[in-house]
């Protein structure tokens, strides 16, 4: 009889929950980026449609300052949504939680952040 070698595929449960944490803490990281830029936005900083020569008050420099205008220009409350939301997903993946029906979630994720902004 000859032996089965066991061999690691790309889907193997190890290297699956390995992505699904390294995934969680990049979420986490974008969330926590994101409400710190939107906390210390300022209307006086410099962004696409405000150009000052004044010094960037936002916490995370000029790339925040954009970042957060942007996206409460676009989304307004849904973008305090989003940061939350992120977070939650980042900190499910981390701790090895499941997430039911991600496809679901993604899926719906744009009529949410526009009801918000109505």
């Amino acid at each position: 009889m000859a032996k089965s070698v066991v061999t690691r595929r790309a889907d193997s449960p190890a290297l699956g929950s390995w992505l699904r944490e390294g995934l969680g803490a990049l979420l986490l990281a974008l969330a926590a980026a994101m409400a710190v830029a939107l906390f210390s936005f300022t209307s006086s900083d410099p962004s696409f449609d405000h150009a000052t020569a004044g010094p960037v008050t936002n916490l995370l420099g000029r790339p925040g300052a954009y970042a957060s205008d942007l996206l409460l220009q676009v989304l307004g409350a849904g973008a305090g949504a989003l940061a939350i939301l992120s977070g939650v997903w980042g900190w499910r993946l981390a701790r090895r939680r499941c997430i039911s029906l991600p496809w679901l979630r993604v899926a719906l994720l744009p009529a949410a952040l526009l009801s918000l902004c109505i």
